[in-house]
């Protein structure tokens, strides 16, 4: 999955550059590209010695955000799925991710199970249908011990 953003959706004023910098984009809203579950990781960061404060970002791929916690400034990553409606009869639903399971798919694409608090799992894949149609399987990610 991808996040994309037209040119017109980028919020250009000046006070919000005052604000937020003139480094970075920042956009009033993005689309999704697919309708995929999607990872949300909250980290903590030190600013000072006595400063922390709880940062939160988004992705479409979990292989991105594993990469993406691995920088040493971040403290206590979280992990969570955001998962489709078609999922949970029409609604959302957030919960922290346990552990990942990734395989490869008949056609070499990589396909996800998700298992996260409360019990659920939920599988990513472009055309397997379950865990099993999955081959060289491995667990990337446990909560109590990162793994990839």
């Amino acid at each position: 999955m991808y996040f994309q953003a037209d040119n017109n959706w980028e919020m250009t004023s000046p006070m919000t550059k005052r604000l937020l910098g003139d480094n970075q984009h920042h956009y009033a809203l993005i689309q999704l590209g697919f309708n995929f579950n999607m990872i949300l990781l909250d980290v903590e960061v030190n600013a000072d010695d006595d400063i922390c404060s709880t940062e939160r970002f988004m992705f479409g791929d979990i292989r991105d955000a594993l990469a993406f916690m691995k920088q040493e400034c971040f403290k206590l990553p979280t992990l969570s799925l955001m998962s489709r409606r078609c999922d949970n009869d029409g609604d959302y639903s957030v919960a922290d991710i346990i552990k990942v399971v990734m395989g490869y798919d008949r056609s070499e694409q990589p396909g996800y199970v998700f298992y996260v608090s409360g019990g659920r799992e939920y599988f990513n894949s472009l055309s397997a249908c379950s865990l099993d149609e999955l081959q060289n399987k491995k667990i990337i990610y446990s909560s109590e011990n990162s793994v990839s």
